[in-house]
């Protein structure tokens, strides 16, 4: 446990530091201690809370070329991309990592390929399957195009994995 923590009671933050002679304080971004030390974790988790610190870079899918994009966040005073972050995590549009953001554009780009084949959903199937999992089917037409051509896109999309 060590990052960033929050005075239960005051909301004032700091940061864990434990050493040999004090063995647990939280400091502020100087160095200096806040309200004395702790001799135990636990001790400190009665006044303190550990607070979650958001990533300081994610990846979108750059709407330009489709090709997976890091951010970092940093502090800009003239600009606030927080409404930014959420637009694109409400879409489905941001990933803690490039190989989430690829993975992402690679189905979407499966999605088009079925689609400019003429594929499409005519409906599915929903059922238990007995140990209270739901599990179904779906129902697609592929059109004039044999199950190779799509099969791929598919696998992609819904499975297929190894």
């Amino acid at each position: 446990m060590s990052g960033k923590f929050r005075d239960k009671e005051t909301g004032v933050e700091g940061y864990l530091r434990a050493n040999r002679e004090i063995e647990y304080q939280i400091e502020d971004e100087k160095g200096v201690p806040i309200n004395g030390s702790f001799k135990t974790l636990s001790e400190l988790l009665e006044k303190w809370e550990e607070i979650e610190e958001e990533p300081k870079e994610y990846w979108f899918i750059n709407d330009l070329d489709g090709k997976p994009m890091k951010c970092e966040l940093r502090y800009r005073p003239v600009r606030d991309f927080t409404k930014w972050i959420e637009k694109r995590k409400q879409i489905g549009n941001y990933f803690g990592t490039e190989e989430e953001a690829e993975k992402a554009a690679e189905k979407l780009k499966a999605i088009t390929r079925l689609e400019d084949k003429g594929f499409r959903f005519d409906g599915y199937d929903v059922a238990h399957n007995g140990n209270g999992d739901l599990c179904g089917q779906i129902f697609y037409n592929a059109g004039n195009y044999c199950i190779e051509d799509v099969e791929k896109d598919l696998d992609l999309l819904f499975g297929g994995e190894e």
